[in-house]
């Protein structure tokens, strides 16, 4: 996946720094695509303490 193809607004980037503020350090806000729901696919948010994998793409803005 290209990073462009990923966009992270100044308005998220702060809502996710916030929620991340209240969290232990080195936690991040991992997004991932899995199959099922209405359209075969579904996103999944978790908040996660764990080294990227090596197909993950990082993403960083405004403290997030």
């Amino acid at each position: 996946m290209d990073q462009e193809t990923v966009t992270l607004t100044e308005s998220a980037a702060r809502r996710i720094a916030r929620i991340l503020s209240a969290e232990p350090a080195g936690t991040a806000l991992r997004v991932s695509v899995e199959g099922g729901g209405c359209s075969g696919f579904q996103y999944r948010y978790d908040l996660v303490r764990e080294t990227p994998q090596a197909d993950d793409v990082v993403l960083a803005r405004d403290g997030a």
